[in-house]
């Protein structure tokens, strides 16, 4: 069983990339989450997406940064990682374990802060998305979704932006109709994100060709969304060149991937009732946890 992503290119590529494009696949911890890039068209509320703050790197050191292995056992590793002094956070500890019986892996992330602040999270799993079109069924249970606020660089979008909807059967679709999200992949190359607010429960994708599915479990109350980021061949730039294939499955605190401004302070989704960070406060370690999880259909 082989639910996650890797990417087409060697990790040797190119020193100059940020860490987390030169490994792009599996799964890695966002801290803080986002940090722009180029969007057009922002919808209103979102003109931030569409400024000229970008901050680096993006998705924080944690997604970027060689950690420090600080214990290493058969069934778990334990990873260290100190922050640069500019930022709120003073280390992070990762601790990736395995059960004994069964394919699933637990991992939690302790986060020590240096002062009071609120940040966005994630983690960021990414799916492998099969050849053959339709064949991941996604299911998710949530209050309500919205469309990315904005138009992606390279328009590839599956989804008319500045949207709203209530299930992945019925999303808005580009310039008009209605699109099916829940299988996956739809065809054409796309490049696009949907944010689920408010998850009620883990969410669930079944590879049908392989006759297995891939559980994500999360604590919801620190992390209470779910973000949906889906390339498929959608972007020529380098790296992609139209090669990379993935689903990322984001559970997350945080304003889609905006600047981490943009998270923290007033946006439309915190003015909506939905979390944007996570607080962290010194001498209290937040802790973070997510579970994957294989099964046979």
């Amino acid at each position: 069983m082989r639910p996650l992503a890797e990417p087409p290119w060697p990790d040797s590529l190119d020193p100059d990339l940020p860490g987390h494009l030169r490994r792009l696949g599996g799964e890695f911890f966002c801290l803080p989450l986002g940090g722009s890039g180029a969007v057009r068209e922002a919808s209103p509320g979102w003109d931030r997406l569409s400024d000229a703050c970008v901050d680096g790197p993006m998705h924080g050191p944690s997604a970027n940064a060689d950690w420090r292995v600080t214990d290493h056992r058969k069934d778990r590793v334990t990873l260290a990682l100190e922050y640069p002094e500019a930022f709120p956070i003073r280390w992070i500890e990762r601790t990736i374990a395995l059960a004994a019986d069964r394919p699933r892996v637990d991992i939690t992330v302790r986060i020590e802060a240096r002062t009071t602040a609120r940040v966005p999270a994630a983690f960021h799993p990414i799916l492998r998305l099969p050849l053959a079109q339709e064949r991941l069924e996604i299911s998710a249970d949530f209050a309500l979704a919205w469309t990315y606020p904005g138009i992606l660089e390279s328009d590839c979008m599956a989804c008319e932006p500045g949207q709203q909807f209530i299930n992945l059967h019925d999303a808005p679709g580009r310039h008009g109709g209605r699109i099916d999200l829940h299988r996956l992949p739809l065809g054409p190359p796309t490049e696009d994100v949907v944010l689920m607010g408010g998850m009620r429960r883990p969410v669930r994708a079944a590879f049908h060709d392989e006759s297995f599915v891939l559980d994500i479990d999360w604590n919801r109350e620190q992390l209470p969304h779910c973000m949906m980021w889906i390339h498929d061949r959608g972007s020529d730039a380098k790296p992609w060149a139209g090669r990379y294939r993935g689903l990322g499955r984001e559970p997350m605190a945080a304003a889609f991937d905006g600047p981490w401004s943009l998270s923290v302070g007033p946006n439309p989704l915190n003015a909506a009732g939905y979390a944007t960070s996570v607080l962290i406060r010194p001498h209290a370690p937040a802790q973070l946890t997510c579970a994957l999880a294989v099964a046979q259909l």
